[in-house]
């Protein structure tokens, strides 16, 4: 049983030495043309360690080459040389000549559209860089500014709550003077008053008439301090909209000087 399982191995091998031989050969040529000019004319002669060698794998090491030697008793030195026809040692350098060139083209390509896609580029930076030279926003202004928009707020609320006691005053006043016309006794409704009242009319006329106009001045100045702070409003705006403008003018300067100090050397043109 074991030598009709060792039989069938050794016939799996043969075939698939004889299937994939002859490419295996030709690839590992193609990694060291060397090989090639030190290859024996009789195939029969080749010694174990050779054929390791001539498979791709060092000289002495040892490693099971079953596959090679198979292919190796069956091929005729006329077969081997077929097989390596087309991979002579001159024509083999031609091609590595052929290939070298081609990658300096292609490297040569690649570098001439990576400068041009920098020279695009730095020319829309230059031409956004001198559109509109933008000035670096004062910060001192900007917190000037921020210190009269707080005072103003902070007056026009003191404002505020004065007038709301003059108003509440004026409303007081005009409830007042209404009591007066009428001749019932404010302490009970069921008396008759009969005092004479026009100088307490008079006093509270003055006092209604008092808080008329400094409702009228109040307003005036809460009128101005709203201008005071939608002036400080606009200036915080402004302030705000420079700043973002030459934070984006000094970013285009700095692209500008890092493609300056990047740009792609192109090599010279390779000579065919």
């Amino acid at each position: 049983m074991a030598k009709e399982l060792k039989a069938e191995k050794i016939k799996r091998q043969q075939k698939t030495t004889e299937q994939y031989g002859n490419q295996r050969l030709k690839i590992k040529a193609e990694r060291d043309y060397a090989s090639l000019a030190m290859l024996p004319r009789d195939a029969s002669v080749v010694s174990p360690q050779n054929r390791g060698w001539i498979s791709g794998r060092p000289p002495g090491q040892r490693r099971r080459y079953g596959r090679v030697r198979v292919l190796f008793r069956k091929l005729t030195c006329q077969s081997v040389l077929s097989v390596f026809r087309n991979l002579l040692p001159e024509r083999t350098m031609q091609q590595n000549c052929m290939n070298c060139v081609l990658e300096q083209w292609n490297q040569y390509e690649e570098a001439v559209k990576r400068r041009a896609v920098q020279n695009r580029r730095i020319t829309e930076l230059q031409k956004l860089i001198g559109e509109v030279p933008v000035a670096q926003p004062s910060d001192r202004q900007f917190i000037d500014t921020c210190s009269r928009k707080a005072e103003a707020e902070s007056r026009r609320m003191a404002m505020n709550c004065e007038l709301m006691v003059i108003e509440r005053n004026i409303k007081l006043f005009h409830t007042t003077l209404s009591s007066l016309d009428k001749p019932v006794c404010p302490i009970s409704d069921q008396l008759v008053c009969s005092t004479d009242k026009t100088d307490v009319r008079e006093e509270v006329s003055a006092a209604l008439q008092n808080n008329h106009l400094l409702r009228s001045s109040l307003k005036e100045r809460i009128e101005s301090q709203n201008t005071i702070i939608q002036e400080c409003i606009a200036e915080e705006q402004n302030y705000v909209s420079q700043k973002a403008a030459y934070e984006q003018y000094r970013s285009w300067i700095t692209e500008l000087d890092i493609y300056n100090n990047n740009l792609t050397v192109i090599p010279p043109e390779p000579i065919v």
